[in-house]
């Protein structure tokens, strides 16, 4: 199947499927890796469209390629009668770029480039989780070649009922398709985007467009006219400490550092925030009266902390919250927060 920019190969023995670039000619071929198999039933062909019928895992279901000569895109639907049973699909597979240079773009906080030559399960085991639980900031992930710029970028546009899983040689991202109450229920949508350059800033400018197209896309300035501490966050520093002390406090106030932003699972709701006084030496009185009680809360519950814990992380637990103690191990301790705080 051909179009204005991209032609389609449908392969039936696996299910797969091959995007020729016209541009620069540039070939990406997915691979089936560890996904579960994929049987075609039938396949038909009708203008810039492909459609065909598949099984997996007992799931029957459609799916849909339809070259989209506005850009050089593959619109992608799976559909399903309403009711069909489902708790998850890998489909399509992931697409697999070879070479030094290729590398795995992945929208996780300030941004991962990955190269796709690499083994992941030799890294080490505190990046390694990254690649078992798979979060993602926005639902979209690419592949592209850093010499060049060229790629494509996988924009999931249904993301409400799926999760990106990946495999870890070569890395590479998939999006799994999950029930919503275990039933198919709903068409689910996706885009390929190619890319002759521009590389990993091309695609976060076609997310951007795509929001526009949405109407989901708020500039910070309009942001900050409904709630002007946005205003605040341009140049702050952003801090990753879940263990926040005094000394930090005073080191960054020393250091010049005026806005800061603390990521550290501090609740956020509103609220919560209207208890923190304005007035910047009340505000640091309040913090340290704050950290007193979860270093209280820690020792009342040391017992709980080394059994959901364990022994070694459970001792040095300096500060604890109630509502983090009763969440991790789901059971009343028989006190309140207010108690504590």
């Amino acid at each position: 199947m051909t179009g204005r920019f991209l032609q389609l190969r449908f392969h039936k023995d696996d299910a797969t499927i091959e995007v020729i670039d016209r541009r620069n000619g540039r070939v990406y071929c997915q691979e089936t890796l560890r996904w579960p198999r994929t049987t075609v039933r039938g396949v038909t062909h009708t203008g810039n469209a492909l459609h065909v019928s598949l099984l997996q895992q007992g799931v029957e279901f459609e799916a849909s390629f339809e070259l989209d000569d506005r850009e050089a895109a593959v619109a992608v639907e799976l559909q399903a009668a309403s009711d069909t049973p489902l708790s998850k699909l890998v489909y399509p597979y992931p697409f697999v770029l070879r070479g030094d240079s290729a590398n795995l773009v992945w929208p996780l906080r300030e941004g991962l480039v990955v190269p796709m030559n690499e083994d992941i399960s030799q890294w080490p085991q505190q990046a390694q989780h990254l690649f078992r639980w798979v979060p993602f900031h926005m639902p979209w992930f690419g592949m592209a070649d850093l010499a060049d710029g060229a790629g494509v970028m996988i924009l999931c546009e249904t993301p409400h009922d799926m999760r990106f899983v990946a495999d870890p040689k070569p890395p590479t991202l998939a999006m799994q398709w999950l029930g919503e109450f275990k039933r198919f229920s709903y068409p689910r949508r996706m885009r390929y985007v190619f890319f002759t350059s521009g590389g990993y800033v091309a695609m976060c400018q076609r997310y951007r467009q795509y929001l526009q197209q949405i109407g989901w896309f708020r500039t910070l300035a309009e942001k900050a006219k409904i709630n002007p501490n946005v205003a605040k966050l341009p140049g702050a520093v952003v801090l990753w400490w879940p263990r926040m002390s005094d000394e930090v406090v005073h080191d960054l106030i020393d250091s010049g550092v005026r806005r800061v932003l603390i990521m550290g699972g501090t609740p956020g709701s509103a609220e919560w925030v209207k208890q923190v006084p304005k007035d910047p030496a009340a505000r640091f009185e309040w913090f340290k009266n704050r950290r007193r009680a979860e270093a209280i809360c820690a020792d009342r519950y040391r017992d709980t902390l080394i059994k959901w814990y364990g022994p070694e992380k459970g001792k040095q637990i300096k500060h604890a919250e109630f509502f983090e103690i009763s969440e991790y191990g789901r059971r009343r301790l028989g006190t309140t927060r207010s108690r504590l705080l």
